[in-house]
């Protein structure tokens, strides 16, 4: 199998699919790269292809060491046609800013020709609205003085809508109503549980039992 065939593969396997995909060939050369790679991580497919994938990814995990290394666990499982299981690593878009991945690996093809492709998606903000309810769920529990009776429905109902890490422009096509008044649902939030954005928001929330 050539490296064209990879291409071909790719383009077949991940027909549709909204999540950034690469696939790998045996020597660790990344050979296609999809526009929703290009989107997530910036890099175009003329940056990223004839890379190898820890040039363009990293991979650093949540202490901060790298996991796309010399002995990289995924490289040896490919090499024995095991199975991987999904895993998260925190890199950096093209612009530098941090980003959490979320990355299945699928193998295709058999012994010394097997390459991998690599599923991944942005799960940055999920990540980032655990470590912080993960932070206030660790400090004592006092008493409130934010009721839950001060939010309106819609509030509870935006509020909900945050933790799923739903945009101001998605929540206001669900909740057909504009953007600019979802905005301003989003400040009277802010102001009642006295927070400054949305992370603290749900946690705030998270705590008072919404």
């Amino acid at each position: 199998m050539g490296e064209m065939n990879y291409t071909i593969d790719l383009e077949s396997f991940v027909a549709g699919t909204a999540d950034g995909a690469c696939a790998i060939a045996p020597g660790g050369v990344i050979a296609s790269w999809n526009r929703a790679a290009e989107r997530i991580l910036g890099f175009s497919a003329s940056e990223a292809v004839g890379k190898t994938c820890r040039d363009i990814f990293d991979g650093r995990d949540i202490a901060g060491n790298s996991t796309c290394s010399d002995f990289c666990t995924v490289r040896a499982h490919a090499k024995r046609c095991e199975p991987v299981q999904h895993f998260q690593f925190r890199t950096k878009t093209r612009k530098g800013d941090p980003i959490w991945l979320d990355v299945t690996i699928v193998l295709l093809g058999t012994d010394s020709s097997i390459a991998r492709v690599h599923l991944f998606r942005d799960v940055t903000t999920t990540y980032q609205m655990e470590a912080m309810l993960r932070e206030k769920l660790a400090l004592p529990m006092v008493p409130t003085a934010r009721p839950q009776q001060d939010l309106t429905n819609r509030e509870v109902e935006i509020i909900h809508l945050m933790r799923d890490g739903t945009t101001t422009e998605a929540i206001a096509e669900r909740l057909y109503i504009s953007r600019a008044t979802v905005r301003n649902h989003i400040q009277n939030i802010f102001m009642k549980l006295e927070v400054h954005n949305r992370l603290e928001a749900v946690a705030v929330a998270s705590r008072c039992g919404l």
